[in-house]
């Protein structure tokens, strides 16, 4: 076949014509592809090659040197073949053995597995090739990197299934763990000790209110007393700072914090306010008393409190003695002129007379809750006021007497006044007043809608509630 010029060839090019190449010359491009070196090319690209060599060299079956250098061909593919395989094997043998993990592991497992279908695939054509000696000679060498690829195979799962076991028992561990705290906790609040590290946390953190509450509750428990007592005087001092630091800057009409209770200033004159509390909480000892009659005892402190047998016999019996006054004052009731739904009333007695001096409320407002309710600091700051003459101006019914009380309430006069100046608030309950109802077994209330009931209720109801009165000058107030 005649040589081709380079001219005619980029002509032919322009053209889009065919080329032909020479046989010579396609040779010469198989023989290029079949030397490379095998040192610098890889087994993969050595097996391309080779293939591309044979592709040319079918193309010049009829040239001298085509059939040997196809066997080179067969040959080179075999032999890269085999260089790629015990490459493979090599780096899944270095796998294995750096593996480290149970991730790893399993990589190497999997890697594994394919090197020995490729080397299965790989004996397999080289038993159907033509070559069989070359056939027969690499045999031996793929049975043994497949029985050795197997082992490793066996191997790298051995240490997923230790690493699993080791998972599984890391698991359990974690979930024995979690379940002993869970059980822990369970007994901890069950016990009361959750209840007391918590008063202990919140004691620790400043709340010393919530926390001496919480320690009242727990009794006993542990040094829950002396926890309580500690954190109960922490707390009182910490009221006592903050009043005598809120109050200067109250002002006519605002809410300010003492004693516990949130209380309304009604007046303000220098250092002096006259405050009070318009909403008692239920849980107060404001909320449920009678004018005249058995009040409600008081909370103990701890350490004389009766024991939780003698505490319940006498809430029983206190319980009994409401009810039965209760029933006593049902029957008596009569249906209320002027007076609000509910409100029984009692003529058991016609003789006696109520009056704001002899009243149980008084005592009460001015001696037990005072010890109960109020800091020594507290009641030093309370200036003694005058609860002075009232009368009911619907009834003609009259108070006379003028006392000095350290707690009072205010009469009808009062609440109109303040209500005039808008500076009195309806009240969250219904309320008690000083000034008589339609006669001297009665007392005059304001209801939560701002109602003045001037035709009263009966003193002995315990159904309303009292908003007290006092008048603080935080001058005198010297906490401990």
């Amino acid at each position: 076949m005649a040589k081709i010029k380079f001219g005619d060839y980029l002509k032919s090019k322009e053209r889009r014509e065919a080329v032909y190449e020479s046989d010579e010359l396609i040779a010469k491009r198989a023989r290029a592809l079949i030397d490379a070196d095998s040192y610098a090319v890889q087994p993969k690209f050595r097996v391309e090659n080779y293939k591309k060599a044979m592709d040319l060299l079918e193309q010049i079956p009829d040239h001298p040197d085509a059939a040997g250098m196809l066997e080179e061909c067969r040959a080179g593919i075999s032999q890269a073949q085999a260089d790629m395989a015990r490459t493979d094997f090599e780096k899944g043998r270095y796998h294995l053995e750096n593996a480290a993990t149970e991730h790893e592991f399993k990589k190497s497992s999997e890697e594994l597995a394919a090197i020995s279908e490729e080397l299965k695939q790989q004996k397999d054509d080289l038993s159907k090739s033509q070559n069989t000696s070359d056939a027969a000679g690499s045999a031996p060498e793929y049975e043994d990197m497949i029985r050795q690829t197997e082992a490793m195979k066996v191997q790298a799962e051995e240490k997923v299934a230790i690493y699993a076991k080791k998972t599984t028992r890391s698991r359990y561990i974690a979930l024995v763990v979690f379940l002993a705290i869970v059980a822990a906790l369970i007994y901890a609040m069950v016990s009361g000790y959750g209840w007391y590290l918590a008063a202990k946390i919140e004691g620790l953190s400043g709340m010393y209110d919530s926390a001496y509450s919480r320690f009242y509750k727990l009794g006993d428990y542990l040094d829950s007393r002396e926890q309580y007592q500690l954190y109960k005087e922490k707390y009182l001092r910490q009221r006592e700072q903050e009043e005598s630091r809120d109050l200067p800057d109250a002002d006519v009409g605002d809410t300010v914090a003492f004693s516990g209770f949130n209380w309304l200033v009604l007046e303000k004159e220098d250092t002096t306010l006259r405050l009070i509390c318009t909403a008692p909480d239920k849980n107060s000892v404001f909320f449920g008393v009678s004018y005249d009659g058995p009040q409600k005892k008081l909370r103990e402190e701890m350490s004389i409190e009766p024991e939780t047998g003698e505490a319940e016999h006498m809430a029983d019996e206190e319980s009994a003695v409401t009810e039965s006054e209760q029933t006593e004052a049902d029957q008596q009731s009569a249906a209320g002129k002027g007076g609000s739904a509910g409100r029984t009333e009692e003529t058991a007695d016609p003789e006696k007379v109520t009056t704001w001096k002899d009243s149980s409320l008084r005592a009460y407002l001015n001696e037990t809750v005072p010890e109960h309710e109020f800091t020594p600091a507290e009641i030093a700051a309370m200036v003694p006021q005058n609860s002075e003459t009232t009368q009911n101006a619907q009834y003609g019914t009259k108070q006379e007497e003028t006392v000095e009380d350290l707690v009072s309430i205010l009469s009808a006069e009062q609440v109109q006044a303040y209500l005039e100046d808008g500076v009195m608030k309806t009240p969250s309950v219904d309320m008690w007043l000083r000034t008589p109802g339609h006669d001297l077994h009665s007392a005059a209330y304001m209801t939560s809608k701002g109602n003045i009931i001037l035709y009263g209720n009966d003193v002995t109801d315990d159904s309303l509630s009292v908003c007290p009165m006092i008048v603080v000058d935080y001058t005198k107030m010297e906490s401990e």
